[in-house]
């Protein structure tokens, strides 16, 4: 279907066109423009606390102008600020506002660049010319991450969606969305609005030190104490540290209880 707003991405140069880009080609580049889209998106509407549903990307042309793809979604408006966003993180070279998961699929349309020698260009149908253009010496900056355990203390705010996901509002306010698996989503569906603290595997990025993704494995219930009883099983949990303090002449290590 045609529509007068859109989104193209367009590859040019060096003999690309449909009828030289297997099927499989094809398919990978559409898929990483959606994700790279939707992820942003998502992006947006946990720090926004939005209601809308996520929605989707589809294809209205492909042209046979080099190999032309243009896309369209029933988001519209934040579909076009996303390719906003993808466009000013390509001009500048700050990815900062650019999640993980869209960095990715934007790595795999900087390889068919490369691998075709036909640069990308981003228009939409708010500009008559290109709004930034990945070339072939394109090159995405190598955020190192770290995954591992970890339990998340948060705020169910939401639970759904065509996947088994959640979002966990964190003491800090931050909204993070989570993967998990049916029976969990289908148990914290019942804990809307309560706090939980949920273990699983988290992938942190090492610059900002946040968690930019996280899988949750188990629930526990979220239980309030006094100060002074959480202090209590902080210092049964370390009785080697404790034992070096006293060793090293530290030994008023009474905790006062609350009355």
């Amino acid at each position: 279907m045609e529509s007068r707003e859109f989104i193209a991405l367009r590859f040019a140069g060096n003999g690309v066109n449909p009828g030289t880009t297997r099927c499989r080609e094809t398919a990978a580049i559409i898929r990483a423009a959606e994700d790279m889209v939707l992820a942003i998106i998502a992006d947006y509407d946990d720090e926004e606390d939005s209601e809308e549903p996520l929605g989707e990307l589809c294809v209205t042309n492909i042209v046979d102008e080099s190999l032309g793809y243009r896309f369209w979604g029933p988001r519209m408006p934040a579909i076009l600020l996303a390719w906003q966003i993808v466009a000013a993180a390509i001009n500048t070279g700050s990815f900062e506002k650019i999640p993980l998961k869209a960095r990715e699929s934007l790595g795999e349309i900087a390889a068919f660049v490369k691998k075709r020698g036909a640069p990308a260009q981003l228009t939409d149908s708010n500009n008559a010319e290109p709004i930034a253009q990945i070339k072939t010496d394109f090159c995405l900056p190598h955020n190192l991450s770290l995954k591992g355990g970890t339990s998340v203390l948060g705020k169910v705010v939401r639970v759904g969606g065509k996947e088994p996901k959640l979002r966990l509002q964190l003491p800090s306010g931050k909204v993070l969305t989570c993967e998990t698996s049916e029976p969990i989503a289908k148990e914290l569906g019942h804990k809307l609005y309560e706090t939980v603290v949920c273990k699983g595997e988290a992938t942190w990025e090492l610059e900002s030190n946040e968690i930019i993704k996280f899988r949750i494995k188990e629930v526990k219930p979220f239980r309030q104490c006094l100060a002074s009883e959480a202090f209590n099983g902080l210092a049964r949990a370390m009785p080697l540290t404790l034992e070096r303090w006293r060793s090293e002449g530290i030994d008023n290590l009474t905790i006062a209880s609350e009355s």
